[in-house]
């Protein structure tokens, strides 16, 4: 099922408040299609997961730095702003150290979480209203974010898989999958990156 099916007619619309076209880069972290992608993909970067911000041994999984697939259009086309706006949406998985060798599915998959995003070829700045879907549908919530609470003793990781939408101006989906290397402990002497969130 297409997510402009899942969504419903009336939800699919362009949830950017505004386009104000700065010269901004994509960020330190944002890379273009990884060799693991399959299909046309948008500049993407690993999620910023913190270790302990949440009570109770939980991690928190940020909606990733995810742009729309940029377009070419025929002719002297001159775009201020996004040239192409697209559905996009990722999915945690939780992984934990077996205590021997590799990192072993802790749990289900976390819920699909979506937005609609620009392809930042300018550098604009979008205001997102996030989504989740519930197995049946998709609804709207108010952050993009993975909670994963009251985790027992061990050492941690999430694997992201992001979706790329088809629409009318790229007519096939993409995906990519990242484990991502880097995990903050926030502290009071400013944030610590560690290689996994160890409880």
């Amino acid at each position: 099922m297409k997510l402009t099916e899942q969504l419903g007619k009336p939800a699919i619309r362009l949830v950017a408040s505004g386009v104000a076209a700065l010269s901004v880069a994509l960020g330190t972290g944002a890379i273009p299609a990884a060799a693991s992608a399959t299909g046309p993909v948008g500049a993407h970067a690993p999620a910023a997961v913190d270790c302990n911000v949440l009570l109770d041994n939980g991690m928190l999984v940020h909606f990733p730095e995810m742009w729309a697939v940029p377009v070419q259009y025929p002719g002297n086309v001159f775009i201020i702003g996004p040239s192409h706006v697209q559905w996009v949406a990722y999915q945690a998985t939780l992984l934990r150290w077996d205590g021997k060798s590799q990192w072993l599915r802790a749990a289900a998959p976390a819920r699909w979480k979506a937005r609609q995003v620009p392809d930042n070829t300018q550098g604009s700045f979008f205001a997102f209203t996030d989504y989740e879907f519930d197995g049946s549908k998709w609804q709207q919530v108010p952050s993009g974010a993975t909670r994963f609470d009251n985790l027992p003793s061990g050492f941690y990781k999430v694997s992201i898989e992001y979706h790329w939408y088809e629409d009318a101006l790229v007519t096939t989906p993409g995906s990519d999958v990242i484990v991502p290397a880097n995990y903050t402990y926030s502290g009071n002497l400013g944030p610590d990156e560690e290689p996994y969130c160890a409880y």
